[in-house]
């Protein structure tokens, strides 16, 4: 099972990813976080970003789903791939070669 929160900054995704992560745990469920990705990117984000670091967010949270998902019963992330998506979209419009792989992914 996979679980994605979505949402503007500072609305409480984060905070509500490890309350459910927590709650899963106590139930005895084999749970893994995926920590917001865009934090780790190397390629300038907010307002100073670029297609590049949009595609490397998309990216590796596709691969951070997949690690943990081939080793947890639930995963917990905080963004999706469908929210990361919305950004490179905003950023640089619409990118049909990553419309089949988000669609796809969701």
């Amino acid at each position: 099972m996979k679980i994605a929160f979505m949402g503007s900054h500072g609305v409480g995704k984060t905070t509500l990813c490890f309350d459910v992560a927590a709650r899963l745990k106590r139930l005895d469920m084999a749970v893994d976080l995926v920590k917001e990705v865009a934090r780790s990117c190397p390629l300038p984000i907010n307002k100073d970003t670029t297609l590049e670091a949009q595609a490397w967010i998309l990216h590796t949270q596709i691969s951070e789903e997949l690690a943990a998902t081939s080793r947890y019963e639930v995963v917990v992330c905080d963004r999706s791939v469908l929210d990361n998506y919305a950004y490179l979209v905003h950023q640089s419009g619409r990118q049909p070669e990553y419309d089949g792989l988000v669609q796809a992914w969701m």
